[in-house]
């Protein structure tokens, strides 16, 4: 019996050549200060960027069905409306990213070997 390893596809809108199909590998989640706040790609078409700001439970969707990869960003701006669920969801994604936990553990190093004035 073999196992086989399924990439999601998400569905996105290009702005230059509308809707396009992206393989979940080609998907970045964007955080910012440990909040998730986006999604990132390019068109595989045209190459164009393609940035979009799903809610909690899209994000909860793709991370379940494999899209794991983060980018950090400067602070863009607030989700006041739904900041607890996206605090969870942000937490789940992050912890499972690698070199989100590689970056965390830096500053921690960097931190703890800082001496106290």
């Amino acid at each position: 019996m073999t196992t086989s390893s399924v990439v999601p596809t998400v569905r996105l809108r290009c702005p230059d050549c509308g809707p396009v199909l992206i393989p979940g590998d080609g998907v970045s989640f964007v955080h910012t200060g440990g909040i998730v706040v986006g999604l990132l790609c390019s068109c595989p078409h045209c190459v164009h960027p393609i940035s979009i700001d799903p809610g909690p439970t899209a994000l909860r969707i793709l991370h379940a069905f494999g899209v794991t990869r983060s980018v950090e960003v400067a602070h863009t701006r607030d989700h006041a409306a739904d900041d607890l669920e996206r605090e969870i969801v942000s937490l789940r994604i992050l912890l499972e990213d690698e070199s989100f936990l590689d970056r965390l553990r830096a500053t921690r190093r960097t931190t703890e070997s800082t001496p106290s004035a």
